[in-house]
């Protein structure tokens, strides 16, 4: 049995629903997959803090985790212009730290596009800095 316009049309109509919805990059999950693994299975998880939270516990815990050289992570939601943003703190027990960040929409939604561009960004902290983890979240 042939399949009727009708039928043809509301596919078609679905597939493109389902395309306007799709982002391209790391979605958010995949992020904290990317930061959890940064740290090493050891990693202490000093939390997600969202902007009407207060970050002042993951700092301490954060910087007690670099002062005692044991792996951790430290995830914020900052503030973004026009997309999600998170930036995290990331130590290891070799004594690296890093910033990573994820944004979810690098494009900031800007042209019409209707795929957002999802990316994570990673940057080599100094350690030395003499407040190294509020720095290096705010570099």
């Amino acid at each position: 049995m042939a399949s009727s316009p009708r039928r043809g049309h509301v596919l078609g109509v679905t597939m493109i629903v389902a395309l306007m919805g799709c982002a391209v990059g790391p979605s958010f999950e995949e992020y904290l997959t990317t930061v959890k693994s940064a740290g090493g299975t050891n990693a202490q998880d000093c939390g997600v803090v969202r902007r009407s939270e207060s970050d002042k516990i993951a700092l301490a815990c954060a910087s007690d985790a670099l002062a005692q050289n044991r792996s951790f992570i430290a995830v914020f939601e900052r503030r973004g212009i026009d997309s999600q943003v998170f930036a995290s703190v990331v130590g290891n027990e070799r004594g690296e730290l890093w910033r990573i960040s994820w944004d979810s929409d690098v494009t900031g939604g800007a042209g019409g596009n209707p795929w957002p561009k999802r990316r994570i960004f990673r940057t080599v902290c100094e350690r030395a800095w003499s407040d190294a983890i509020a720095k290096c979240i705010n570099s």
